[in-house]
């Protein structure tokens, strides 16, 4: 080994020489065709060997790698001070530079820009701005890990003694080189450490968040679950500390073919239909509160410690009250065209290729020497967290499609009829919130800084001041207002590699008016949701129709813009039916039918009114039709009860005719409605029901045509058809009637009998009430 190079550069020869220097160089992958066409980059592990080292030691030697030997051994000095400094808090070992879980982001993007067309002096004075960078921000987590287990906050979340195991989560940085860190402590127990400015985890996921608010709300239809995750704020406010979100208990293979696998959750399909009805309530929260960029990384699949119950969890919810013109803008779906990014929250198909490819790796040529080579093509995966099977091969939510849908409406519906308590939540405790502004996609400033690490002009002309800022430090740029308003913020970082406050005063978008959506959700808006989830996943679908009868459910999908779904509201007798075509939307109300049970209630009670009316009628009938007395008191007294009741039964139920609850019920009903005279809105309501009823053929004609009488008789307008008698001079007689000449033409017409066969009939049977004892 050469003399010359840094000891640090020798020692992580000798790591690579005995296999012992994971995840610090550009990976070694083979590139293969795969079984979905197109080539993938298949990860062979890392190098390795002692062919490996010495050819490592021969590239660390040519000038183009100075700054990479330098940056190596500046970055050695520094963890040997550190490790000392913080021997409380971090086990042995933790720091030494053969860590890729540490040191690999920085390592691996040093080599390939060496490796590039950068002038080497260029490359000197990058790599010290980016190593200053990373030693500031690991010493601000270093003191806050040694600060917040000193002052035992971090006991709550089950950490005790000593860190055992640091990793790095993704390669973007922001922020002067903050990067969200796995921190793992004996026992299990694993934490997240976060020092972004926004609030989406304290603002949504605590066991006081938002999550949580609207679970403890009455649900306005059916139940339903959101993810909470348990985070406490370093002492001084400056970091967060939350639970890390193990992988889901049941993981399987989801693929195999041609040597190729993937892993993945897969659940029984119970377990999946319950999974999935709370994938869908996430998903309609996320779209009502504009929770967005939940794309695979950010959004996991997993368990809570001690929770055995899989849940998807957005673990880096920075954006929430953005603009969400439809459910793709939230990041867990895609659209009917499968274009853009397909790595969404909740991926629809097993594919092989990962979210995220490296710039560069190293493929082994015929003679087995490893070269560094760009990668254009994607990384394969042999595992996901965001790509779901069920046990009967289903992948996705398509095949668990009312589920999903009805967890939307479940959680919709409460955003909806809840809105006065949660826009008082939100006032009170979210109008300081830090919220991320989205000035460009993650893709579009990764692709710019990819471009320079390989060689291309460092000036970023394409941006602005800001973004320009940051990216020179090697940070995709990251942008936050208070969710209540106010300007755009973004953290610029000193010459030492220390963040601080700058405000955006170029381009700044219009500051938010409010907290939360802009305008409040209503029902006809989860239509648009609706439509973009079946869109999603019409590929797997094709035209279709499905009922689900214990969720409530009916759908018709027309085609990937086109369909239609309906979702059963006891709570409120409905059903509402949602309907687009495009950008058509629209949102119709039905009655439910009544249920077995419910049509026997209604008629056992509408029989038992009848007989206790007929009993108090006969009596004062034969009395000689009081208005005063204590037969008059009890009659009005049992009108008005009837009158609530059979309110709320045809404001639930329709109608109650012969197809609910047979004949003599109906009946009933009939005429129970006509004695109703101290309620005329409702007897009207309930004559247009009877209308529809008869044209239905549920009742006879001959119903609607008697209570259209009573109501003409209770207005003082004469009758149509002649069905309301009196006494008149001591001889029963029709209350007026309004062409008297052709009303036994309009009688038979409804299937009355003529008038002079009504009135002999009506007096034999007062006259039998008279002679009764």
């Amino acid at each position: 080994m050469s003399p010359r190079l840094p000891a640090a550069v020798r020692r992580i020869a000798r790591a690579i020489a005995r296999g012992g220097a994971t995840g610090l160089l550009p990976p070694l992958v083979a590139l293969q065709p795969g079984p979905d066409g197109g080539t993938f980059a298949a990860p062979r592990g890392d190098l390795c060997g002692a062919d490996d080292a010495r050819a490592l030691l021969a590239r660390c030697s040519t000038p183009a790698f100075a700054p990479f030997c330098a940056l190596l051994a500046d970055l050695d000095a520094w963890r040997t001070a550190q490790a000392s400094r913080f021997a409380g808090a971090l086990a042995p070992r933790l720091l030494t530079l053969d860590r890729g879980g540490v040191y690999g982001d920085l390592v691996r993007e040093a080599f390939v820009r060496c490796a590039g067309a950068h002038a080497v002096h260029d490359n000197a004075a990058y790599l010290a701005r980016r190593r200053r960078a990373f030693c500031a921000a690991m010493e601000r987590f270093l003191l806050r890990l040694q600060r917040d287990l000193q002052a035992g906050r971090l006991r709550a979340l089950g950490a005790r003694g000593r860190a055992i195991a640091l990793d790095a989560h993704g390669d973007e940085t922001h922020n002067g080189f903050e990067r969200v860190l796995r921190v793992s402590f004996r026992g299990g127990v694993a934490l997240a450490y976060k020092a972004r400015p926004a609030d989406g985890e304290r603002l949504l996921l605590r066991a006081d968040g938002l999550f949580d608010a609207l679970q403890r709300l009455p649900p306005a239809a059916g139940p339903f679950r959101l993810p909470s995750l348990p985070s406490v704020d370093g002492a001084d406010g400056d970091c967060l500390w939350c639970e890390w979100i193990a992988a889901a208990p049941t993981v399987a293979t989801l693929r195999r073919i041609d040597g190729w696998r993937l892993r993945g959750p897969r659940f029984p399909l119970r377990e999946a239909r319950r999974f999935w009805h709370d994938a869908g309530a996430l998903a309609a929260t996320c779209f009502g509160f504009g929770i967005a960029d939940l794309y695979a990384g950010n959004l996991r699949v997993g368990v809570r410690r001690g929770d055995d119950a899989p849940m998807p969890y957005p673990v880096d919810p920075e954006v929430c009250f953005a603009p969400s013109p439809g459910l793709r803008h939230t990041g867990l779906v895609g659209d009917a065209a499968d274009s853009g990014n397909h790595h969404v929250g909740f991926e629809r198909l097993p594919r092989l290729c990962s979210a995220d490819t490296p710039l560069a790796g190293f493929v082994r040529d015929a003679a087995g020497r490893a070269q560094l080579r760009r990668l254009t093509v994607p990384l394969a995966r042999a595992e996901t967290a965001n790509v779901v099977g069920d046990t009967r091969g289903g992948i996705g939510y398509a095949p668990h499609l009312a589920p999903f849908l009805r967890g939307m409406f479940d959680a919709w519906a409460t955003l909806c009829l809840q809105r006065p308590a949660i826009d008082a939540w939100l006032r009170r405790h979210a109008r300081r919130a830090r919220t991320r502004v989205l000035r460009r996609s993650s893709e579009v400033y990764a692709a710019a800084m990819d471009a320079v690490a390989l060689g291309a002009d460092p000036a970023f002309p394409a941006f602005d001041a800001a973004e320009r800022a940051q990216m020179r430090h090697g940070d995709l740029p990251a942008f936050y207002r208070r969710s209540g308003g106010g300007p755009l913020r973004w953290i610029a970082i000193d010459r030492h590699g220390a963040p601080h406050g700058r405000v955006l005063r170029c381009d700044d978008p219009a500051p938010l008016s409010r907290c939360g959506p802009a305008t409040p959700p209503e029902f006809v808006d989860l239509a648009i949701a609706l439509r973009d989830a079946v869109a999603y996943v019409f590929r797997d679908l094709g035209p279709t129709e499905q009922h689900d009868r214990a969720l409530g459910v009916r759908l018709r999908i027309v085609s990937a813009r086109r369909g239609e779904a309906a979702f059963d509201w006891p709570q409120q007798g409905h059903r509402l039916v949602f309907r687009w075509h495009g950008d058509r939307l629209r949102l119709r109300a039905e009655r439910l039918p009544p249920t077995a049970a419910e049509r026997a209630q209604v008629r056992d009670r509408l029989l038992r009114i009848d007989r206790i009316d007929a009993a108090l009628r006969a009596r004062w009938v034969a009395a000689g039709f009081p208005a005063r007395g204590a037969l008059a008191r009890e009659l009005a007294t049992l009108e008005r009860a009837a009158a609530d009741w059979l309110r709320e039964v045809v404001e639930r139920h329709g109608w109650p005719g012969r197809a609910q609850v047979g004949v003599r019920a109906a009946d009933a009903a009939c005429r129970l409605v006509q004695h109703l005279r101290d309620d005329p809105a409702l007897q009207r309501r309930c004559l247009r029901l009877l209308r529809a009823a008869a044209a239905a053929g549920d009742v006879p004609a001959k119903q609607p045509a008697q209570l259209e009488d009573a109501l003409c008789v209770q207005a003082g307008r004469p009758q149509r058809y002649g069905t309301k008698l009196r006494r008149l001079d001591g001889v029963l007689a029709p209350y007026p009637i309004r062409g008297a000449a052709g009303v036994d033409a309009r009688r038979a017409a409804v299937g009355l009998p003529s008038m002079a066969q009504a009135l002999a009939c009506a007096r034999r049977r007062i006259a039998a009430l008279a002679r009764a004892p």
